[in-house]
């Protein structure tokens, strides 16, 4: 797996939600640098979940109210719980972790946009809004200055979306694009919902929450934080019938005819040839068999007169979640 490689010793973690899909994944890409996990299930055994009997880890049963009394240790503390309970556990432990110097990494949304943006994008009450000022977007590699103590990782879809579209921004018309976003079942959680059940998914490809998704969002509120610029977008959002990955579909069409995609994703992304690779979409560049397991983004492109294709594909639990936030905690 292509994830940036934690120096021994460097940072001792501890995982909120390991029992979820993103926590689990974290766990097992941290290997020796986790040190405590705390999970809600009494049941759960993160040695079997992981196959790994000799892992060195501190199992606690999730309590909000004594978790200040567990972070002894910690050098960065991932949040791989729900939005609201995120919330709850940075309003409860965010002034100790600051005393003491705990890096929080936040894989929800919770922190992710500005109050009125998500109550509207999510539909709930931001019950933490104080501590918003503390946490930075952590999209990698746009964020290139995390200032703030506190990381909001982003979400899958944005993730894919924004890495095609923030290089094209001075390129292509922005107020007529259309992001067709199509995830694996994984990207749901362990959610048990009806229409997550294999009968219901299976040989289909179902589309949900069309042009109502929270990471439109977050799309639109990238897009002026990095580039400087607004987009007025169609965003629709499919689920197919596979465990994992992200194929992000746009359709865009250029300022000007002749326009250069190469110019505008090498002067993004040629330096960084091992974690995003673009070029013309062929076989290679669009499969998901090419990015699931790693931290890649691949970016592949058509352009055709002044209409534009492009195809932004990731692992939606690496790059889209627990990969992204590994990156986020060696930035911090």
């Amino acid at each position: 797996m292509l994830i940036p490689a934690i120096p021994e010793g460097m940072a001792r973690a501890g995982i909120i939600g390991a029992n979820g899909i993103s926590g689990l994944m974290l766990a097992k890409l941290l290997g020796g640098s986790l040190r405590k996990i705390w999970v809600r299930d009494p049941n759960f055994d993160l040695r079997r979940a992981l196959y790994d009997p000799d892992l060195q880890v501190e199992m606690h049963l999730f309590d909000i109210m004594c978790l200040k009394d567990q972070l002894e240790g910690l050098d960065v503390l991932f949040l791989a719980t729900p939005h609201e309970l995120s919330m709850d556990i940075v309003a409860a432990c965010g002034d100790i972790c600051l005393k003491n110097a705990i890096r929080i990494i936040d894989l929800s949304g919770a922190f992710r946009l500005p109050v009125a943006l998500f109550e509207k994008a999510y539909g709930m009450k931001h019950t933490a809004p104080e501590w918003l000022p503390y946490f930075s977007y952590g999209l990698m590699p746009w964020a290139k200055e995390l200032t703030t103590p506190f990381v909001a990782n982003p979400g899958c879809y944005a993730t894919s979306g924004l890495m095609a579209l923030l290089p094209l921004a001075k390129t292509v018309n922005l107020t007529n694009c259309v992001i067709d976003a199509k995830s694996g079942a994984t990207g749901a959680g362990r959610s048990l919902r009806e229409e997550l059940l294999f009968i219901e998914v299976a040989d289909t490809c179902m589309p949900y929450r069309v042009g109502k998704h929270q990471h439109m969002a977050e799309i639109a509120h990238a897009m002026e934080l990095f580039a400087g610029v607004q987009i007025d977008f169609h965003f629709s959002t499919s689920l197919l019938p596979i465990k994992r990955g992200i194929v992000s579909a746009l359709y865009l069409s250029l300022l000007e005819e002749g326009a250069s995609l190469d110019a505008a994703y090498n002067a993004a992304y040629g330096h960084m040839a091992q974690a995003v690779r673009f070029g013309q979409a062929d076989r290679h560049m669009l499969s998901l068999e090419g990015v699931v397991g790693t931290n890649r983004t691949h970016i592949g492109y058509e352009v055709i007169g002044k209409k534009v294709y492009v195809f932004s594909c990731i692992d939606n639990m690496i790059k889209g979640a627990a990969g992204q936030s590994i990156e986020n905690m060696e930035r911090v």
